[in-house]
């Protein structure tokens, strides 16, 4: 599931990162409890977790999202693009 270029997304920021045992606890809740129905989306953080409305979801508080890892992602898909084009 993780080649180089998505361990290296991660490699610094550990404190981040959500236990795998916590996602999965939270997507067993949405799948027995039924006051989540159909399509609920809950978003799972390190540090908390929340239910997304249907329409006009703020996006995840600014201090959750690491920067580097986004510019990093962006610079490599650019870089493949140039190089190996867009193939569909």
């Amino acid at each position: 599931m993780w080649d180089s270029d998505k361990k290296a997304l991660v490699e610094n920021t550990q404190e981040l990162l959500t236990s795998p045992e916590t996602v999965a606890e939270a997507m067993l809740e949405l799948c027995e409890n039924p006051e989540y129905g159909n399509g609920t989306i809950l978003e799972i953080m390190k540090d908390h977790e929340r239910i997304v409305p249907l329409y006009n979801a703020d996006p995840p508080p600014a201090s959750k999202v690491d920067v580097n890892a986004i510019h990093f992602v962006y610079n490599q898909l650019l870089e493949r693009l140039g190089t190996e084009g867009l193939n569909v």
